[in-house]
């Protein structure tokens, strides 16, 4: 996970060479780590929501970050959602 992000993250950085310019880009990404137990569609389905929610904080913290999920961030997106619902 981390070691792959950092290597994208590295070759970005060098900028991408299109039509004669360089073009710089950001990476952020989000992680949701789980046991190496082979999973439901369910349980993947729950892997791939709460790496987004990870990504999504990644994001809102200003991006180019790498965040690992915490249940905790799963608290706080239903709880807006909640709010945003009434």
């Amino acid at each position: 996970g981390q070691a792959l992000t950092e290597l994208v993250e590295s070759r970005l950085s060098k900028g991408i060479w299109v039509d004669g310019k360089d073009i710089f880009t950001s990476f952020s990404a989000g992680y949701a780590l789980r046991p190496a137990d082979p999973y439901t569609h369910a349980e993947a389905k729950e892997v791939w929501r709460d790496a987004e929610i990870a990504l999504h904080a990644a994001k809102a913290a200003g991006g180019a970050r790498n965040v690992v999920f915490h249940d905790s961030m799963r608290s706080r997106v239903v709880e807006q959602m909640n709010l945003e619902n009434e």
